[in-house]
């Protein structure tokens, strides 16, 4: 096999973000050396160096040109790729062999045409976990991420073999600071401690490791307990944690940084301090994170530690692909469980294990209870279709969640298949764009949006989904609100309301629907119909109205918010029903649909001056009719149920057993009486089993159309 005569394993080379560089690389031709025809290739993964300049060999005068010639005989001929997820160069050998000794001079950024150089990517490094096996032994993608790897073929016509030598690693350092972060509970009580992270870095969100210096603190409750000066230094690489902040005045509060002597400064997202805590808790997170198991740019550590250390999260999930484009392993099912347990701690961090099934009819994350469920690589014999795979997680404590379902590139997703117990909730929002309804401000990108497969379009189909957002993230920083690489659009975050911060509460509130997705900032958002919370199914006598709650707690001056309502049988399906232009960082109202009941949904959409937005689940409203009387009878157990009726309409029974989590229908196209009741009776032929067989069996009655 071919490979240089030196061990070119340097030390890594240092390349400052968005800078312009030249590299020279020098390849020495083995014993083999390489014939006329054969080739010399270079690349590299995209995400190793994010918004990198495309390479490019036809034009020395602009920038990115890539410039080789030899020392021998032959001649080259260049070629660069930039597709996809790889940036490629290849130097085809020409006229003569290139012969043992000769070498190759390669200048990636040749400035002498008058270029500036190559243009580095924007996000730092990070080393390799130790681990990580073999790259060879699970996935090629891994070899590309910060390394230029290096493969020949010997002669014209053969396969390329990567070098026995090693590859040339690089970092990507931070560049100035022009920005400091902080990041606080949505929720605390008063007296009650808590802490906040507070983070300085780049234009690129990437945290400066060498900053050394104070930053100055101040709250908007003059009563808090906060340090007024906070001293970072490289040893803190350019983040801090601060323990036992505290609140004494209940209200909407933030916290002011500014670095010393500078215009850097920034705000908290906002702080309810509230009078105790026994409400649900609002935690924030990030649940669609790519790792270096698959196709993103860190390990398991780096995502975990970034989402709970460095943005603050209160939750995330590394969702690594499991198709054969990544080669799947058990060791890559086995590591995501591993480093759920390991990072999942009760009351600070909770982990959740999953996985993406990447399938051409759509994308879709399977999230477990637990850390015990089977992970289905995709396109294996028992699950070749987004079917067969919720089939075989049927029975499990599971969520699968569709995402980018409308963006025709990674997709779209096929509504037609779909299980109520499990596909729970849709993302509606990550850096790939906004899938919420066709021609919406933030479409999705790359490719174009598909019509008729928008979260809208399977909420027409009946699916009751609940509303999550995420990143995506392929450079494995969870939380991270820069747009990266040439997605146009931030990193999406989640936010669910749940009982405590645990794992198996959090996968509660997510199953539960009691969740919602913003474009990244943690806008707070309270939803409520007649004191039903968001993801909620209600029922509702056609003379009651639904009753609108609404509180909004925005990032900046809050210009829209919307209450939209799906109304299927309508020619409008989607009808903002209900507007609020506030034009302050706050609101808070109640609304009454003029409409009596019927079979509809409402969630919130909120709009903010900067373009920031966020969506609520919706909530169900289901017309149900009074129950006058339930009877048995005592020879059969069989038992009636009265209800009153209002002429030309038609009824349905649901019923559920043993406090059940979901309404099964019995029966309907129920007509109306001319009595003004009708009578119905359970002997257990449509219910499955007689009333007398369960210790307790509910019933409701819901008007049809």
């Amino acid at each position: 096999m071919t490979g240089p005569d030196e061990d070119p394993g340097t030390p890594e080379l240092e390349l400052a973000a968005w800078g312009n560089v030249t590299l020279s690389i020098e390849y020495t031709a083995g014993s083999e050396g390489i014939q006329a025809g054969g080739v010399l290739r270079m690349n590299f993964h995209r995400r190793g160096s994010i918004r990198c300049g495309l390479l490019q060999v036809t034009d020395p005068q602009s920038d990115n040109y890539v410039a080789a010639s030899t020392n021998g005989q032959a001649t080259l001929q260049l070629g660069a790729r930039n597709s996809g997820a790889t940036r490629e160069l290849k130097f085809t050998v020409l006229d003569a062999p290139l012969v043992e000794g000769e070498k190759i001079f390669i200048t990636i950024g040749d400035t002498s045409g008058g270029g500036a150089g190559w243009r580095v990517g924007t996000s730092a490094g990070a080393p390799v976990p130790p681990y990580m096996p073999e790259p060879a032994a699970w996935n090629p993608w891994w070899c590309l991420v910060r390394t230029f790897r290096f493969s020949v073929v010997v002669a014209g016509g053969g396969l390329f073999e990567n070098l026995e030598s090693p590859d040339l690693p690089f970092t990507i350092y931070h560049g100035a600071v022009t920005r400091v972060s902080v990041f606080a509970p949505s929720q605390a009580t008063v007296e009650g401690p808590f802490h906040i992270v507070i983070r300085v870095e780049d234009q690129f969100g990437n945290t400066d490791e060498s900053f050394d210096g104070a930053i100055d603190l101040s709250c908007t409750d003059p009563a808090a307990a906060l340090p007024s000066v906070v001293t970072l230094t490289p040893v803190d690489k350019g983040f801090v944690r601060i323990d036992g902040v505290m609140l004494s005045t209940p209200g909407i509060h933030s916290i002011h940084a500014q670095v010393s002597g500078r215009s850097i400064e920034t705000d908290s997202n906002p702080i309810e301090c509230l009078v105790d805590s026994a409400g649900p808790l609002l935690l924030w997170g990030d649940i669609h994170c790519h790792t270096r198991a698959s196709d993103g740019a860190d390990s398991h550590d780096g995502c975990y530690a970034y989402a709970r250390e460095i943005s603050r999260l209160d939750f995330a999930s590394a969702t690594d692909h499991t198709g054969s484009a990544w080669q799947y392993s058990e060791w890559m099912g086995d590591i995501a469980r591993t480093k759920a347990i390991e990072y999942d701690v009760p009351g600070e961090f909770a982990a959740l294990y999953a996985y993406e099934h990447s399938f051409p009819e759509g994308h879709r994350n399977v999230y477990y209870r637990s850390t015990v469920g089977d992970v289905f690589p995709t396109e294996t014999v028992r699950t070749p279709n987004p079917g067969s795979m919720l089939e075989a997680l049927a029975g499990q404590d599971a969520i699968a969640i569709p995402h980018h379902v409308a963006q025709s590139t990674h997709g779209p997703v096929n509504w037609s298949y779909h299980d109520p117990k499990l596909q729970r909730l849709a993302e509606v929002y990550s850096n790939h764009g906004l899938c919420e309804y066709q021609g919406n401000p933030k479409p999705p990108w790359p490719g174009i949006q598909v019509e008729g497969k928008n979260v809208q379009d399977a909420l027409a189909l009946g699916y009751k989904l609940g509303i999550i957002a995420a990143s995506d993230t392929h450079i494995t920083r969870p939380g991270l609100l820069t747009p990266y690489d040439i997605l146009p659009a931030r990193n999406g975050l989640g936010a669910v309301y749940a009982k405590s911060l645990t794992r198996e509460d959090v996968w509660d509130a997510l199953f539960g629907r009691y969740c919602y997705g913003t474009t990244g900032e943690r806008i707070i958002l309270d939803f409520k119909i007649n004191g039903y919370v968001m993801g909620s199914e209600i029922p509702l006598r056609p003379d009651i109205h639904p009753q609108i709650y609404a509180k909004v707690i925005g990032t900046s001056i809050l210009t829209s918010v919307e209450v939209v309502k799906g109304c299927i049988a309508s020619e409008t399906p989607f009808p903002v029903v209900h507007e609020i232009n506030p034009g302050v960082d706050t609101c808070e109202f109640t609304w009454t649909d003029p409409a009596p009941s019927s079979d509809c949904f409402y969630y919130i959409r909120v709009t903010q001056i900067d373009s920031e937005m966020a969506w609520s689940s919706p909530i169900w409203v289901s017309p149900t009719m009074r129950i006058r009387n339930i009877t048995r009878d005592k020879s059969t157990g069989d038992v009636t149920v009265r209800w009153g009726c209002l002429p030309y309409r038609l009824y349905s029974v649901y019923y559920k057993d043993n406090f059940d989590d979901e309404w099964q229908l019995a029966q309907t196209d129920i007509p109306s009486s001319d009595s003004g009741v009708i009578e119905w009776t359970d002997d257990g032929t449509l219910t499955g089993s007689h009333p007398s067989n369960v210790s307790q069996r509910l019933y409701t009655i819901r008007a049809d159309g």
